[in-house]
């Protein structure tokens, strides 16, 4: 219940920057690192419960959310920042952003397991 509240307070009093409300948003992420696709349209969800899902992961692994949008979240941790896009409702991708000192790939891979539970948590399966 207190990470859900986070997740509100979050989303009500953070500004927003315009880094990935372009096509080209792929391009701002980092090349050194793999990117993690994945495909959550099994889970019938909309892109509040993704923004919500994204939020709710980086906030459980301390990640700092740094800017919040419809369709991405930004977050960082250390030296490294992430992005976590949910342009369609059919599919994540999870990424390092350009410039940036990336992490290990572990630190990826959990907050997909994290983006995975909490969409599963919130999906439709009727």
């Amino acid at each position: 219940m207190r990470t859900l509240f986070n997740v509100i307070l979050l989303s009500v009093l953070t500004t927003t920057v315009t880094l990935a409300s372009s096509p080209d948003w792929h391009k701002k992420l980092s090349s050194d690192s793999e990117l993690l696709v994945f495909d959550v349209s099994q889970f019938g969800v909309n892109s509040k419960i993704l923004k919500k899902a994204a939020l709710a992961a980086m906030i459980r692994r301390k990640w700092e959310i740094e800017n919040i949008e419809d369709t991405f979240v930004i977050g960082n941790y250390a030296s490294a920042k992430v992005m976590i896009n949910f342009e369609s409702t059919d599919k994540i991708t999870i990424a390092y952003v350009k410039h940036f000192d990336p992490l290990d790939k572990r630190w990826l891979l959990n907050l997909k397991k994290d983006m995975l539970y909490e969409t599963a948590r919130c999906g439709n399966f009727e």
